[in-house]
């Protein structure tokens, strides 16, 4: 069993570098990697894993830091489908009917996209002064011998890993934390109320969508005289409401419940600006109220498939405002980010080379995941923890 490459903790340290004439720190993180341990209980083929997997700007990638890398996300992916959804076959799956292509080949070059990118950073680091201290280096090192000390030999020569390029994994790793920090210093972090202003409302909708289908599994759409009879609904909920002592405060699910138990009230955030999608009809309903109040006639949605009993909670909401600007800012970083790094992977030169890539195979023949450690209670008895580590198992038949 191979056991997995648990985190590295390593003192963070800081890097100084001047951005037109400010200087601005950013901390460079020693933890940058998590890497799953992979176990194997079937023999296969070993792979060379010196021998050259790709080259992205002259600089040669071994295989064992693609098959390392591969392995890690194969073991990932397998523990979410079968964790969330049950499902327990999912890479040998056709995605492409056309080229016969499995969701494992379509994982595989995107996992080459990703290692192209990290290799890419890396080899960029430089133009933001991002350098590795000698406490990260240390770190590493024991972090990729603990690794190759504590998983069995065997599974580590098949699929081709040494100590080196483990210690190379979470060399990437770290470079690419590194530069987005880097990369994103200088993103401008002001944002004005007027820029990020959230108002938040509460509504009660009233559906006018048909819940009945023909034959052919079409909805039926509702008659003249069933809208009527939504539009007092609708009408019946805002007059309870208004006629409360303080519609203000109404419990507005309570009273819509009351008059239909299907319905309940909700809350919505939203700001006035062309990319938030939020109903304009809504939008437009609250223009000029103060908070606390409530809409006083029933509003028809923009698409006309539904009503709305609106009250206006606040026209500004601080909190909301608040994180609408942090989302602001991370948008911004995230753009900028992406925008510099789309450069370079466009002007970078990469070449895979394909007999070699294609020695790794995503595939529910062997399948890699979570292998949970072994503990003992306070009976003595063995248990067992999940601990990131993942295990392998062949189910191909023999």
């Amino acid at each position: 069993m191979i056991k997995g490459l648990k985190k590295y903790t390593g003192r963070a340290h800081r890097n100084t570098r001047s951005f037109g004439g400010r200087t601005i720190r950013y901390t460079l993180l020693a933890g940058a990697a998590v890497l799953a341990t992979v176990g194997m209980t079937g023999c296969g083929k070993d792979i060379d894993g010196t021998a050259t997997v790709a080259v992205c700007n002259d600089e040669s990638i071994p295989l064992g830091v693609a098959s390392l890398y591969a392995r890690y996300q194969q073991a990932q992916m397998y523990s979410f489908y079968t964790g969330y959804f049950g499902m327990a076959e999912i890479f040998d799956t056709v995605a492409d009917e056309e080229t016969g292509a499995t969701y494992g080949d379509t994982i595989k070059d995107d996992m080459m996209d990703s290692i192209k990118t990290m290799y890419v950073l890396k080899q960029h680091a430089a133009d933001f002064d991002v350098t590795m201290s000698d406490e990260n280096k240390t770190a590493i090192e024991e972090a990729a011998k603990a690794f190759m000390e504590e998983n069995d030999a065997d599974a580590l020569k098949e699929m081709g890993v040494s100590e080196a390029d483990v210690a190379a994994l979470l060399e990437l790793y770290s470079y690419q934390t590194w530069m987005y920090d880097a990369m994103i210093a200088d993103v401008d972090q002001n944002v004005s109320d007027d820029e990020a202003a959230q108002t938040r409302v509460t509504y009660v909708k009233v559906s006018l969508d048909g819940t009945e289908q023909d034959e052919d599994g079409n909805t039926i759409p509702l008659t003249d005289e069933e809208k009527e009879e939504k539009e007092a609904l609708a009408e019946e909920v805002l007059n309870e409401i208004l006629a409360s002592d303080d519609a203000a405060s109404a419990d507005m699910s309570e009273i819509a419940k009351a008059a239909d138990e299907n319905l309940t009230s909700s809350t919505l955030v939203f700001g006035y600006t062309e990319d938030d999608t939020a109903d304009s009809a809504i939008k437009d309903a609250v223009v000029g109220l103060k908070d606390g109040e409530v809409v006083d006639h029933v509003v028809t949605s923009e698409d006309g498939n539904s009503l709305y009993v609106i009250r206006l909670e606040k026209e500004f909401d601080e909190d909301a405002t608040e994180s609408k600007k942090s989302l602001i800012i991370s948008d911004r970083e995230k753009e900028d980010y992406q925008e510099e790094l789309d450069s370079w992977l466009e002007a970078a030169s990469f070449e895979i080379k394909e007999d070699i890539w294609d020695q790794v195979v995503i595939t529910d023949q062997k399948v890699y995941t979570f292998k949970a450690e072994e503990t003992s209670d306070s009976t003595g008895e063995d248990t067992t923890q999940d601990t990131g580590a993942a295990s392998d198992e062949d189910t191909s038949e023999e």
